[in-house]
């Protein structure tokens, strides 16, 4: 009797615990390479990228992978912001982080979360992008992922860069190289090289940074990483040409330029230009300030980059002042004041709208929580409740003769004893192993769960033993 009752237990709690698993590993290996392969659409097919993207998530919804859409929706997040749509790109990373989150997707919650954090950066609401980066810290820290975690440090030393808080980055960018050098991910050992370099040649230690900038060249030329070695390039180029070395300053960005056109983004192209824009003025030599700075400015205005055309007509201004153009200059000085007032009435803009209104994930993840927390409430209590009264009619009747109805009586309360305690269980293993209740059809096989169970039980213990 006990074995059986023990057993019958067990089964309970384990139907529980198993229910909601699926058995289409093969379908959701499909899905994920299908997700592994789609980048190649970001740059040969842009057309059909959204389309492709759409059809994963239609087959992802088809098997209930949950992993897939919500991966769909970070890839065009992605997308958005490659395209400079940041407030459509938070929207979609948005729509991503709600399903990760109520799915406990830690993985991928910690992917989004960084994407997010850049896009909040890109939006200069450096608050919001550091906890976003320390969310996506938590998680790959918790899930021992070292790569992730040392990538999550390299994005909040950048910030704290920004922020002059160049102390703070030295120590972020040393705890992101250790992770790395762990984890054997030359990559982010660069990248933690380089952020190192850069904090450092804040604090005036150019000596420092010099000895991390060319460890990290080294390192990029033994991967022969053409991309790498042409980053480091401007790196040491932009170092020597703010120690005053300007004769080294611009060795370093011209072995940069000639790589450009093969390996490197226009963007980078355009601020490489504005560097030796600026070297060859501090040297004297105009014309040739001249020729890279039209070229480079003529650049940034096709890329639509503000903030570097910004940077560009200040050094213009600097000059035509040098060349004694004071009307060319005075032009190129009001230009540069009345983008640099756009730019703050639009960041202000941002800044003032996002302070007014919470995050749509923020509002979505705290109602879920509250939901949660209200079903258990409800539910375990009721089985509770449930369970106390027909276990007093049960002792109740427990010496009842055994006529029909007293027998009929005793057995269905007997079951409904049961069946309220495996509601109890139920709920006590949704709630702590967050299984949830995410639609109607769950519920509903949940409670066949239950009421199975509940039969099974009666029919081999509390019957069988009434029986003798």
């Amino acid at each position: 009797m006990k074995i059986r009752f023990c057993f019958i237990f067990m089964s309970l709690v384990v139907s529980s615990l198993s229910f909601g698993q699926n058995s289409d590993s093969t379908l959701f290996k499909e899905i994920d390479q299908r997700l592994y392969d789609i980048w190649d659409y970001m740059s040969s097919h842009p057309d059909s990228f959204d389309t492709e993207v759409n059809k994963i998530m239609k087959d992802a919804k088809a098997i209930d992978y949950h992993s897939g859409v919500s991966q769909g929706w970070r890839y065009k997040a992605v997308k958005m912001l490659y395209a400079g749509e940041l407030d459509s790109a938070l929207h979609l990373a948005d729509r991503a982080l709600e399903i990760q989150v109520r799915h406990d997707d830690k993985s991928n919650a910690a992917l989004t979360y960084n994407l997010m954090g850049i896009i909040y950066k890109k939006k200069t609401d450096y608050g919001k992008a550091i906890s976003c980066f320390m969310n996506a810290l938590k998680i790959n820290q918790e899930l021992d992922y070292l790569s992730s975690a040392g990538a999550n440090y390299s994005n909040l030393c950048e910030i704290y860069r920004i922020q002059g808080k160049y102390e703070k980055a030295v120590e972020t960018a040393k705890k992101g190289l250790l992770l790395n050098i762990t984890d054997k991910d030359t990559f982010g050992i660069c990248s933690s090289y380089n952020n190192l370099a850069l904090s450092y040649q804040k604090l005036g230690k150019y000596d420092t940074a010099a000895e991390y900038l060319m460890k990290s060249l080294e390192l990029e030329r033994r991967l022969n990483r053409s991309n790498g070695v042409v980053q480091s390039y401007i790196n040491i180029g932009n170092l020597y040409a703010e120690k005053g070395d300007y004769d080294l300053g611009l060795y370093y960005t011209k072995k940069a330029l000639n790589q450009f056109d093969s390996v490197m983004d226009v963007e980078s192209k355009a601020v490489g230009l504005l560097n030796l824009f600026d070297l060859y003025h501090h040297k004297g030599e105009l014309d040739s300030a001249f020729k890279y700075g039209s070229n480079g400015l003529e650049l940034t205005r096709e890329i639509d980059y503000p903030d570097l055309e910004y940077d560009y007509l200040k050094i213009f201004t600097k000059y035509y002042s040098s060349k004694g153009n004071y009307k060319k200059a005075l032009e190129h000085y009001r230009r540069s004041v009345q983008l640099r007032d756009s730019l703050d009435l639009v960041n202000d803009g941002v800044k003032i709208a996002e302070i007014q209104e919470r995050t749509e994930a923020e509002i979505k993840k705290q109602a879920l929580e509250e939901k949660q927390k209200s079903n258990f409430k409800f539910g375990f209590w009721i089985y509770s409740i449930s369970f106390v009264f027909f276990l007093i009619i049960n002792i109740i009747t427990f010496k009842f003769k055994k006529n029909f109805l007293p027998l009929l009586i005793k057995k269905v309360t007997w079951f409904l004893t049961i069946f309220s305690f495996s509601g109890i269980i139920y709920h006590l293993v949704q709630y702590y192993f967050n299984t949830g209740l995410e639609s109607n059809i769950n519920f509903f096989l949940q409670l066949v769960i239950v009421t199975l169970t509940s039969v099974l039980f009666y029919t081999f213990a509390v019957r069988k033993s009434e029986n003798k």
